[in-house]
This record gives structure tokens, C-alpha cells and sequence, in this order.
């Protein structure tokens, strides 16, 4: 490797003078092993932190790899793939941010923080919602250039009223009501 680029992958660490060769994004993924030996996180939140910052760390530049620039622009970051969205992206993304916030949090005190995490039964219990495996799929509906719907359908489909109550949880977002329209469209609704 060229002197050029090892000084750019060298950082100075804040408060002294020693050059660190190792980028955030592996020390980030090194505390979640450690955080993982140490068992102050319950083992399925550490896991999926784990894939979410192995998966957001990959969409990454080079020059990009520093914590605070990762929490400032994930949303920036997240927009670079398209496979991964509606819930799901959100649940990635909150284990993302509570991965690398706990990250800052030992990097700034690690006594500190391991005092605090030494004995987690006295602590509540955090949720993680890992996301379930495809059980249906998520449609996208443009309405207009400017108003698109995200749907997350379930594998066998709605139900007519599934589809009139859809309808219905929409109706008070309209601003330009003609209840001549509203009316002959909630006739089909009426049984006979």
C-alpha cells in the first residue's frame, strides 16, 4: 500500500497524539462482537444490530467512514439501494442509529458505560422488532408525482371490506370534498 494511502486511512484520535489505523465502521462492528461476549445486550438485538450495520456499512464511500458522519446522513446513506424499504428500512435504520449511539457512548466512557451495562437484568428490557421474512409484500401506489401510498399487503390478498375500510381511513386526509362524488362512490358499499 502506497504512504499516501495509509495516511488517508489513519485518523488522529481526539485528545492525543497516536494515529489509529482501524476505520469506525470495524470498531463499531468490533463492539457489537464485544457487547456480544460480555452478554449486556439480550444476544437477538446484538445479532440484529450486527446485519443492519454490516449491511448500511457496506453502501458506504471510503471517506465516509466516520460515526458522527454516518448519524448525521443515514438517511442519505439508506437512499443509495433500493431493496430494503417501508418498515423494514425504518426498523434498520433505528438499529443502526442505537447501535452506533451505544458505539459513542463506551468510546467516550468505556468504564462508564460497562458500569452501567455490568448487571442488564436491573435494567428494562429494550424491543427489537426484527422484521419478519416476506410474509406478504409491500406495494407502492403513485397516485401523482407528488403523492405516492405504500401499502404492505398480506399473502392472501384484502377482502372487500378490507378494501372500503382502506378507503374509508383515507377519506378524512381529503381536502376538496364533493360529497355528490363521496355518496355515489360509498353507494356500492350498501347491501341490499
Amino acid at each position: 500500500m502506497s504512504r499516501a494511502r495509509a495516511k488517508n486511512r489513519m485518523k488522529l484520535i481526539s485528545g492525543g497524539k497516536q494515529l489509529c489505523l482501524i476505520r469506525d465502521t470495524e470498531e463499531v462492528l468490533k463492539f457489537l462482537e464485544f457487547t456480544a461476549k460480555t452478554g449486556s445486550e439480550a444476544p437477538a438485538i446484538i445479532e440484529a444490530r450486527q446485519s443492519a450495520c454490516t449491511w448500511c456499512f457496506s453502501l458506504l464511500k471510503e471517506e465516509e467512514d466516520h460515526v458522527a458522519w454516518i448519524l448525521d446522513n443515514l438517511p442519505v446513506v439508506l437512499s443509495r439501494q433500493s431493496e430494503v424499504t417501508g418498515e423494514k428500512l425504518e426498523d434498520f435504520s433505528q438499529l443502526i442509529v442505537d447501535a452506533l449511539e451505544d458505539y459513542r457512548s463506551w468510546s467516550s466512557d468505556p468504564f462508564g458505560w460497562e458500569r452501567k451495562h455490568a448487571n442488564p437484568s436491573s435494567q428494562p428490557p429494550r424491543e427489537v422488532s426484527v422484521p419478519p421474512k416476506n410474509l406478504g409484500r409491500t406495494l407502492t401506489l403513485p397516485v401523482r408525482a407528488d403523492l405516492c401510498i405504500e401499502v404492505k399487503m398480506p399473502e392472501g390478498g384484502i377482502s372487500t371490506e378490507d378494501f372500503l375500510r382502506l378507503g374509508l381511513f383515507l377519506y378524512p386526509y381529503c381536502n376538496d370534498l364533493d360529497l355528490t362524488k363521496t355518496f355515489s362512490w360509498l353507494s356500492i358499499t350498501e347491501k341490499n
